[in-house]
């Protein structure tokens, strides 16, 4: 059974953001990403990323998720540009600052920086590579030495 790499990367997420509860179990994860996906099955593709993770919020708030963990989405859309989109990380990353175990999801940094109908240039894959080490950098660089940050980009 072969599995699309956005697959993965949920299961990922899942796995961390929920890990109290599922034990870093992955059928577990699995079973609460099917739920999901039957919950979300009829939104288009291009919104499937922020209905995931808004659905991830929801979900965390009902299962009460331990208050050691913490978890901030960024969507890359809301950003009008780079120096907003930073301040927006930074915001996030000072939210997950007192956290023992915090994960940062940012999802459609790729509908970001090749909106629909565009294709990928060099340049645009070199802007994305860009973006996903200077985020993770700044995540390394802002996170507590004794922390555990997840970044998961999906």
């Amino acid at each position: 059974m072969t599995r699309r790499r956005s697959d993965l990367s949920v299961l990922h997420l899942l796995n961390a953001v929920f890990a109290p509860l599922t034990g870093r179990d992955l059928y577990l994860a699995e079973q609460i990403k099917a739920g999901i996906d039957t919950a979300l099955a009829d939104r288009p593709e291009a919104e499937r990323s922020s209905a995931v993770a808004d659905a991830i919020n929801r979900l965390r708030g009902v299962l009460e998720v331990s208050p050691g963990d913490g978890f901030f989405h960024w969507d890359a859309r809301s950003a009008p540009g780079s120096l907003f989109a930073r301040q927006q990380v930074v915001e996030g990353l000072k939210g997950l600052a007192p956290f023992q175990n915090a994960t940062l999801l940012v999802t459609n940094l790729r509908d970001a920086l090749c909106p629909a109908g565009k294709r990928w240039t060099s340049r645009r894959r070199g802007d994305y590579d860009e973006a996903v080490e200077f985020i993770s950098t700044l995540a390394a660089s802002r996170k507590r030495t004794n922390a555990n940050l997840s970044v998961l980009f999906l």
